[in-house]
């Protein structure tokens, strides 16, 4: 996992900048409204658009938003027959508690001053498959951590 923090942290940065951009473009002021499509008030009004439109379209931005960064983190392990090369596991689930860790962590959220929290939900079936495969994620992650030497 230390070999992915680094740069886990880069594109954390990266996709809350997106984040943020689709924030403010659509209109609502949480990560959550956004997310969940669930906008307690719109802060702006769609040129013409129903409230309807308005939420559809910022589905599609959410649903794109989340293409993107499942394709960021799946590139490098996809083998010849534009597959997940899954001899790679091991790799797989490092990669994937770096972007939890760089999300969650106390120290993390301290030292960054971190606002959202979605970013590894992106790749929420990789989480769910340390869940499932390990003594839990949180275990999986506490013994990472404690042999971390950043």
């Amino acid at each position: 996992m230390v070999s992915y923090i680094n740069k886990a942290r880069e594109l954390r940065d990266h996709y809350d900048v997106k984040l943020a951009a689709l924030i403010n473009h659509h209109g609502v002021k949480t990560e959550t409204e956004l997310l969940t499509g669930y906008v307690v008030k719109w802060e702006k009004k769609g040129k013409g658009k129903t409230v309807y439109k308005q939420d559809d379209n910022m589905l599609k931005s959410v649903r794109q938003l989340k293409n993107e960064w499942v394709d960021e983190f799946e590139r490098e392990f996809i083998g010849k027959h534009k597959q997940i090369d899954l001899s790679k596991r091991n790799e797989i689930y490092a990669k994937a508690a770096a972007w939890y860790y760089v999300t969650y962590h106390p120290d993390e959220r301290k030292k960054y001053g971190l606002e959202y929290f979605s970013f590894p939900w992106t790749i929420y079936k990789y989480l769910c498959h340390i869940k499932q495969n390990s003594d839990g994620l949180l275990n999986a992650l506490e013994k990472c951590v404690a042999n971390l030497k950043i």
